[in-house]
């Protein structure tokens, strides 16, 4: 290599000089005075590289005594406590590997632990439970580097139970980075008789080799899948895992060769209705499930007479297509429901079928969280009605949507009194304690002080809906246009000096009560405070 100052040969402390010239050639085969202080010079530079390599080292074994100088705690405790100290330092989601790591430095936590000091490293090094998860991305650049980091972080982890993330971050390998994706895929399969939680974010035709080293009893407890192309199969050689908590998206549910008898939780995607079905009855112990993109069922399905039982869900979320939320809860009965999601943004909500399904489970529906076209027609107003224990209520509508929340707000109101007799019927949410609403579309806010009843003393009615909360968020306010009217403005005021808890935030984080009370001079500039017309202090 030539030197970029002088032009003549640069050497490394450990290399030797390399000869860069013509030995020398005389007629009596003696050597010339230039090339013996060449010789000379090179056993020299020799002698001054191996001092100047036994300096380096003794400037680190300074370093490392000046680190047990400055830092005596770590070295003075046992390593288990200073193992337990390291093990602190790690973030909780390192182990979560059921979504993408959102700051890859966390991750990376161990190494940064290592490359504090000597002391620490050794510490680090040594403390199995500081690697006992590892996040993989293939298809790097990097490739054989990134293995061979990976194979030593796995064998800094002992044989402790493993958290792996897997991604080929949405590419497909390339022809030369075929071998090293070869050598990954075996290093997680020789390790997966210690699987405890993994997560596969990988294209079809490389989901099918994770298949495990065909040794020992899986422990796995966590499966996520993402699959990023159809056909994909996950079966775990001779092993059937027996996981508790299951994430899939994209694959079929015959496609997924485990035991389902004990999973309590699942979030699966792109089902059929009868596939969706068919999982429940597989799965007698879930309690916490979401079928998203679920769509209609195959030609050969049949809608069963009676209508399947599970009494071990408690929270269900449905996002579906077309009419397939109408074929699903007419096969099914779920006396344990307490958390209701229905997700269908092109169609109003299948109350004939809904209704029915509840009545017939004859559950007490604590939350429910509805996105839809139509946020309020007869639909709606029908399974609200039927569902009088609700406590929490969530609606969100499309951009695209035309509906408003104006006709439940003015239904809230016209019911915020609860006589004591004299009905025919259940009062209209009668336990009603928070609500949210969620959309782009401008609406009137002339029932939404209503909505909380009368202020304490001020009625002579003994009961009244619980209402605590109220939550708007989804647009841009645009200013003034989208301010509150300055009568009600001051009601909401009220309400929150009453201890009403009221959130008009949208994503970009603005405030729109501030914003109105700010623009209709309720709001010192100095202060911060809101105020009344009368110049007294509320708040």
């Amino acid at each position: 290599m030539i030197c970029a100052i002088c032009g003549g040969p640069e050497w490394s402390q450990n290399s030797r000089p390399s000869q860069s010239y013509h030995p020398c050639q005389t007629s009596n085969c003696g050597i010339c005075i230039p090339c013996k202080k060449i010789k000379q010079l090179e056993l020299q530079i020799t002698e001054a590289q191996a001092a100047l390599a036994e300096m380096i080292e003794r400037h680190r074994e300074l370093k490392t005594e000046m680190n047990y100088v400055h830092n005596p705690i770590i070295h003075q405790v046992p390593q288990e406590i200073a193992s337990s100290i390291l093990e602190f330092c790690i973030p909780n989601e390192c182990h979560e590997v059921l979504s993408r790591p959102t700051d890859k430095s966390k991750i990376s936590a161990p190494l940064v632990l290592g490359a504090v000091c000597r002391m620490w490293r050794q510490v680090a090094w040594s403390t199995p439970r500081l690697w006992n998860f590892i996040f993989i991305f293939l298809n790097r650049s990097d490739g054989p580097e990134h293995y061979e980091s990976s194979r030593q972080w796995l064998n800094r982890s002992g044989q402790l139970p493993l958290s792996i993330y897997v991604s080929d971050e949405g590419r497909m390998a390339s022809h030369h980075q075929l071998t090293t994706l070869k050598l990954f895929v075996d290093l997680i399969n020789n390790c997966s008789s210690r699987w405890q939680r993994i997560n596969l974010s990988v294209n079809s035709s490389l989901l099918h080799q994770f298949c495990g080293d065909w040794t020992g009893v899986s422990i796995l407890q966590t499966l996520g899948i993402k699959c990023t192309a159809t056909g994909g199969k996950f079966v775990l050689g001779n092993m059937k895992p027996s996981p508790s908590t299951v994430h899939i998206l994209g694959l079929h549910f015959k496609s997924v060769s485990i035991f389902w008898d004990n999973v309590t939780q699942v979030n699966i995607g792109g089902l059929r209705v009868d596939e969706c079905l068919e999982l429940l009855q597989c799965a007698p112990k879930i309690n916490l499930c979401k079928f998203s993109n679920v769509f209609g069922a195959a030609h050969h399905f049949r809608r069963p007479v009676n209508p399947f039982i599970h009494i071990q869900l408690h929270n269900l979320a449905f996002v579906g297509s077309d009419h397939s939320s109408e074929m699903f809860f007419e096969a099914i009965t779920l006396p344990s429901l307490t958390n209701l999601s229905h997700d269908n943004p092109f169609i109003s909500l299948p109350d004939e079928t809904l209704v029915p399904f509840v009545q017939r489970s004859a559950c007490r529906l604590i939350q429910f969280w509805m996105r839809g076209a139509v946020l309020f027609d007869q639909s709606v107003a029908n399974f609200l009605k039927a569902n009088p224990s609700l406590c929490q209520l969530y609606l969100s509508c499309p951009e695209w949507s035309p509906s408003s929340p104006d006709e439940i707000f003015k239904a809230l109101d016209n019911t915020a009194i609860i006589p004591d007799h004299g009905l025919s019927e259940e009062p209209f949410l009668p336990c009603l304690q928070h609500l949210h609403y969620s959309s782009v579309n401008a609406f009137s806010w002339t029932h939404v002080p209503g909505i909380f009843g009368p202020f304490p003393g001020t009625s002579t009615a003994t009961r009244q809906r619980p209402l605590k909360t109220l939550e708007v968020s989804g647009k841009k306010w645009n200013i003034p246009s989208d301010c509150i009217n300055r009568e009600i403005l001051l009601q909401l005021v009220d309400l929150q000096n009453a201890g009403i808890t009221l959130k008009f935030i949208n994503k970009s984080g603005q405030d729109l009560l501030q914003l109105s009370l700010s623009h209709h001079g309720m709001i010192s500039d100095s202060t911060g405070r809101q105020i009344n017309t009368s110049g007294l202090t509320l708040t």
